[in-house]
């Protein structure tokens, strides 16, 4: 599935384009690991054709012609020796065997320092002299080509044409060469359009698609908000994403159930709660998602296992650096001292290595409270968040699976807690209140005195303390699955095997998942038959 189909991703582009349509130039920064996998370019693509008139301006091309890195040409081959002769023996030159008169008509022996040196036994060069790199032409030079500007400037150009459409002016930051020529497109753009002072309306725009490391530093932290808007791919993806992701995929076999009777229902609980264990191990990694739902049975003994299997197939020898989140802070996560990659930018040195430093596997890097819920990453989560190690997704900070599914024991029991109250909470609360309805007939002694001992002090929608006592009714339907049990082992209520049984198992469940324990595949199989019965 394309990217950008889905909701979250749809989203961001529309909240794009209507700050462009509002005259803002944009700046839109995503991960690394969004561009490596190549969809950052079909995010562009289908933000530009949403937009009315784009300009994108076209990436560098080599220039024709030998270049720096071409190997030198093969030596030609040596020229034949004219001393050799046909059998392979060498002549002599200068010899004299004491025969010459008696061959008047021998042809003259060729002398060896009379002949020059032919040049094809000189000694070359090991290699070619080296050819001076050519610099592909700027971001703006090549705009003034894509525009036809006569005097190559695109940008004058694009301004005085204005009032007839107001273009976007758009760059793929990650083929840009050269950074600071990226932000220079945009400072002569904004620059330009504010000497003329265009309205909103007329101005043409200027989007920047790029990583951290395809600006100069600290660039997008100190763009004017009242000129250019800045968007982060952070908090775009959201549970509905890793859902329609899920429900694309074909459970394998083992993870599908009867479908008569009961055993429908059990089938339906057991899919909703496999499909809400997978969107919550997986959080925004909707590769992940993708292939937990083709391979895990839906077994929690079998879970742990098919996410390590899952993490290694899926990103290979790139797991290992991301089982360690940087945990850089400040100026070290983004600022003069962050250490460069091969290419000479930021943004992806961090994945060469683990830092020191560096926290634990699986062990959240440093954030402030609320760093999950604000616009963009803070300083100190920038540089796990450009590796694609951490994220936000739904209002919580979501690590890489690849940071903890090695040990997975106590991130794993807190997500399938998550996704276990989801599903199992308001279906323990439908059988609770399903139980409460017979309590009036079930009550022993009478459904006053069961509402007085055990029933709610202040069920939903009653005012005072004198309101409830004069309603029982109201008491008993508020009553909780461990009240209902503390009057049933006191004989205070009167049921039949099968209902206590199962009155037992709501009672376990809802104790394990408000202690945070989530139930083990044997406790899921007997809340099932509960649900049911």
């Amino acid at each position: 599935m394309r990217l950008g189909a889905l909701p979250g991703p749809r989203a961001q582009l529309r909240r794009i384009a209507e700050d462009l349509a509002r005259g803002l130039n944009c700046v839109w920064v995503l991960p690394d690991r969004l561009v490596a996998d190549g969809h950052a370019d079909h995010l562009y693509d289908d933000l530009l054709a949403s937009l009315p008139h784009p300009v994108s301006v076209p990436p560098p091309v080599p220039p024709p012609g030998p270049r720096p890195y071409d190997p030198p040409p093969p030596p030609a081959p040596p020229a034949a020796d004219p001393f050799a002769a046909a059998d392979g023996v060498p002549l002599l030159g200068d010899y004299d065997d004491g025969l010459g008169a008696a061959w008047p008509g021998a042809a003259p022996v060729p002398s060896r320092a009379a002949e020059p040196v032919p040049a094809s036994v000189l000694v070359l060069p090991a290699q070619r002299p080296p050819v001076p790199a050519c610099e592909p032409p700027s971001p703006l030079r090549r705009l003034a080509e894509a525009v036809a500007a006569p005097d190559g400037d695109a940008v004058g150009r694009l301004v005085a044409g204005s009032a007839d459409r107001c273009p976007v002016v758009a760059v793929r930051g990650w083929r840009e060469p050269v950074p600071a020529e990226t932000a220079r497109l945009l400072r002569v753009l904004s620059a330009a359009v504010k000497e003329a002072g265009l309205p909103p309306e007329r101005r043409p725009r200027a989007l920047l698609a790029v990583r951290l490391g395809d600006l100069p530093e600290a660039l997008v932290d100190s763009l004017d908000a009242s000129a250019t808007a800045v968007h982060w791919w952070w908090s775009t993806l959201s549970r509905l994403d890793t859902a329609i992701v899920i429900s694309e995929v074909r459970p394998p076999r083992a993870a599908e159930y009867p479908a008569r009777g009961t055993g429908a229902v059990r089938q339906r609980i057991a899919a909703a709660l496999r499909r809400e264990t997978i969107a919550e191990v997986s959080g925004p990694d909707l590769a992940l998602a993708g292939a937990l739902a083709e391979r895990w049975d839906g077994r929690l003994a079998t879970l742990a296992d098919t996410v390590l299997e899952c993490v290694e197939r899926l990103e290979g020898p790139d797991a290992p650096a991301l089982r360690t989140v940087p945990a850089d802070r400040g100026a070290r996560a983004y600022g003069p001292d962050r250490p460069h990659g091969a290419d000479g930018r930021c943004g992806t040195a961090h994945r060469a290595g683990h830092p020191a430093g560096s926290p634990s596997v699986g062990e959240p890097p440093p954030a402030r409270p609320g760093a999950a819920v604000a616009a963009h990453p803070e300083l100190a989560l920038r540089a796990a968040w450009t590796a694609g190690a951490v994220d936000s997704w739904e209002g919580q900070l979501r690590l890489h699976a690849a940071g903890w599914a090695a040990k997975p024991e106590e991130t794993l029991t807190k997500l399938v807690w998550q996704a276990q109250n989801r599903v199992l909470l308001p279906l323990l609360d439908d059988a609770r209140a399903r139980l409460a309805a017979d309590l009036p007939t079930a009550a022993v002694h009478g459904p006053r005195r069961l509402a007085a001992a055990y029933g709610a002090r202040r069920p939903p929608g009653v005012d005072g303390p004198a309101e409830a006592e004069g309603d029982p009714a109201r008491r008993l339907a508020a009553m909780e699955l461990g009240e209902m049990w503390a009057a049933v082992c006191r004989g205070e209520i009167r049921l039949d095997a099968r209902a206590r049984r199962a009155l037992r198992r709501l009672r376990q469940a809802r104790n394990r998942l408000a202690h945070r324990i989530p139930l083990d595949d044997e406790g899921l199989r007997g809340l099932c038959e509960a649900l049911v019965g």
